[in-house]
């Protein structure tokens, strides 16, 4: 392990078993599921029967239910302190690996390195989607500040229990690198598992969204601190869900959506497979180059 990285795990070392990893999970995903269906029912509460059974149906296609969908990730902060306390007796700070100063400065870095990558990416791609408007400027820029500010948070709260408290306590208990890098990126990637678009579809969202924790996960690894993992996080989010929308879920506050991605569900599928293939051949080259490095040693 570099120091970076020791210097990261070292809050979780005082408690490192394997039952207060389990325990706190467990006290995690009950008090979440529980206060964000809250959440989500006085705003059913005060819709119309309409955006009521919109917001029942998962879709998040509108302005209002995007930020109440952002909001239940304060929700997951609040539900993740509370354990982190009564079993690790630690706060959240402890989770984040430097302070603000840094932090701020890797998460730069972070959003400048994935801008890269999406340029990259630019280049092997086809073809443009067809963009149509999802929503007007004027409303657009009306809620683009709340919803940043919410986003930031959303991303956060992920990266806090990902990278964060799982990387950390998985690398303290096992002393190894690998079980902290895998693990949190596995169980990341079956939390975006749906089958809303079909089986196979909900397995490629799977395999790219564990790439990519993979990803975040090995820069934490490299920086010792949260900042650059949420900044790629974020860019990753925003570009999907305040830019362009290629799929119905979540695009209430995209600008615009991908119309022939809407009309055509296999397009969507393709990327997926495209960037499966391009996020493996990339993380494989990466860990190919280290493996070198290790030898030359």
């Amino acid at each position: 392990m570099n120091v970076a990285f020791q210097n990261f795990i070292a809050p979780a070392k005082p408690r490192i078993e394997i039952w207060r990893v389990l325990a706190t999970l467990a006290v995690w995903f009950v008090l979440y599921l529980a206060l964000s269906t809250l959440v989500l029912g006085v705003f059913e509460a005060l819709q119309s029967p309409d955006g009521a059974n919109s917001l029942l149906s998962g879709r998040f296609d509108t302005p209002i239910q995007m930020i109440v969908l952002f909001s239940t990730f304060v929700v997951w902060v609040l539900a993740l302190a509370l354990p982190l306390r009564l079993f690790h007796k630690r706060g959240l700070g402890s989770l984040l690996g430097a302070g603000f100063g840094r932090l701020a400065k890797f998460f730069i870095m972070g959003v400048l390195f994935y801008a890269g990558i999406i340029f990259l990416l630019g280049l092997f791609v086809g073809s443009a989607p067809v963009l149509e408007d999802n929503l007007a400027y004027s409303t657009w820029l009306r809620f683009l500040v709340p919803g940043l500010i919410l986003l930031l948070i959303q991303v956060s709260a992920e990266e806090l229990l990902f990278r964060g408290y799982l990387q950390q306590q998985l690398a303290a208990r096992f002393n190894k690198v690998w079980p902290a890098l895998v693990i949190p990126s596995v169980l990341f990637s079956l939390g975006h598992f749906t089958t809303d678009n079909g089986v196979w579809q909900g397995v490629l969202l799977v395999c790219a969204t564990g790439l990519l924790g993979l990803l975040l996960a090995e820069v934490t690894y490299r920086t010792g601190n949260l900042g650059a993992a949420i900044g790629i996080h974020f860019l990753n989010n925003l570009l999907g869900m305040f830019v362009v929308s290629y799929q119905e879920f979540a695009s209430g506050l995209a600008l615009y959506r991908a119309q022939n991605y809407y009309d055509d569900p296999s397009l969507f599928e393709r990327d997926l497979v495209f960037q499966v293939w391009l996020l493996f051949i990339g993380l494989a080259l990466y860990y190919l180059f280290r493996l070198y490095q290790k030898i030359r040693k």
